[in-house]
């Protein structure tokens, strides 16, 4: 998050720098606490936008090699046990949630919960 600015609007900001995507968040369903910071995943609504269109300092490559490279990838939520997601226990969150519903209180988890 940017200074003064809220983990709502972080996410909304942060989508359209690194996706292309404009969204509006609809609610947050999962924080953890992960070496002594808080992440928010949040459940979003795409409203206009187009996938892979994004220009974030990442997308530009502007950013040391060492951190890696961005390529956005969509991805079926059907495929995302399969593949290497971390956090792991907020993939199976994901995965659960698209076939029984989301919760409808936010699930928090800490460092001791998660793999």
């Amino acid at each position: 998050m940017e200074e003064r600015e809220s983990p709502e609007q972080a996410v909304v900001r942060e989508i359209e720098e690194e996706l292309g995507l404009k969204v509006e968040v609809e609610r947050l369903i999962i924080n953890v606490l992960h070496r002594n910071k808080m992440q928010y995943y949040f459940l979003t609504r795409i409203i206009g936008g187009k996938f892979g269109t994004g220009i974030g300092p990442e997308m530009q490559g502007l950013y040391p090699p060492e951190r890696g490279s961005y390529h956005p990838v969509w991805m079926p939520i059907s495929n995302l046990l399969k593949e290497y997601v971390v956090p792991r226990e907020v993939a199976e969150i994901v995965a659960r949630s698209a076939r029984q519903g989301w919760p409808t209180d936010v699930v928090t988890l800490s460092e001791t919960e998660i793999k």
